[in-house]
C-alpha cells in the first residue's frame, strides 16, 4: 500500500511538472517573440539608413557625369575607327546610368543601334567588342580600378574577312593604335580565325 501511494504521488509530481513546463512555454515563446520584435526594428533602421546613403549616392553619380560623357566619346570613337557599316562621327550615343547600356542613334534617320536590336551577326561582336575596349580607355584615362587584361573572343566569329576586308583591318588597327598609345599597360588576348598583323 505504501508503495503504490508512493507510485502515485510520483505519477502526480511528474504531471505536476508537466504542467508547470507547458505553462512556462508560451511566456518564453512571448519572449522569444518580443526578441525578434527587437531585432527587426533594429534591422528596419539599419535599412533606411542604407537606403538614405545609396539613394544620395546615387543622386551623386547621376551627377557626375563627367565619365559617363567621356566613356560615350570613347565608344563612339571605337566604332568609327573601326569602320564598321552604319556608324559615323556625327551619331550620338546615349548610356543610361541606370543600366549602363549603351544606345547609338544616327544623326537624321531616327533610329539606333544598341545590345538588344543587334542581330547575333559579326556586327554585335563588334560592338561589344567596342564597348570593352571604350571601357578599357576610360578606365585608363581616369587611372581607375580595372583588369589591365582585355580579352576579345572572336570578333571575327559571324562575319567573312574577305567580304568585310575593310571592318576586318578597321578593327584591329585601332586596337594596335590603341595599345601603342591610350592602352599600352593593357594586356589583349585575341582569340579569332584570322590573324591581322600589326603594320
Amino acid at each position: 500500500a505504501y508503495l503504490s501511494a508512493v507510485e502515485g504521488l510520483v505519477t502526480e509530481r511528474a504531471g505536476l511538472i508537466q504542467r508547470l513546463a507547458d505553462l512556462r512555454q508560451p511566456e518564453s515563446l512571448a519572449k522569444k517573440v518580443a526578441q525578434q520584435q527587437e531585432e527587426a526594428a533594429r534591422l528596419r533602421g539599419q535599412e533606411a539608413e542604407l537606403r538614405a546613403k545609396l539613394k544620395n549616392a546615387r543622386a551623386e553619380a547621376q551627377r557626375d557625369k563627367a565619365n559617363l560623357e567621356l566613356l560615350k566619346t570613347f565608344f563612339l570613337d571605337c566604332l568609327v575607327r573601326s569602320r564598321l557599316p552604319g556608324f559615323h562621327q556625327d551619331d550620338s550615343v546615349d548610356i543610361s546610368p541606370t543600366n549602363f547600356l549603351p544606345q547609338v542613334s544616327g544623326k537624321n534617320d531616327g533610329s539606333y543601334t544598341s545590345f538588344s536590336n543587334l542581330g547575333s551577326g559579326g556586327k554585335k561582336c563588334f560592338f561589344k567588342a567596342c564597348f570593352a575596349v571604350a571601357l578599357h580607355r576610360l578606365a585608363a584615362h581616369t587611372k581607375g580600378l580595372w583588369p589591365t587584361v582585355l580579352v576579345i573572343d572572336s570578333p571575327m566569329k559571324n562575319t567573312s574577312e574577305r567580304e568585310n576586308a575593310d571592318q576586318f583591318a578597321g578593327f584591329y588597327e585601332m586596337l594596335y593604335e590603341l595599345k601603342e598609345t591610350e592602352l599600352r599597360s593593357t594586356q589583349f588576348i585575341i582569340m579569332d580565325k584570322e590573324f591581322f598583323s600589326p603594320r
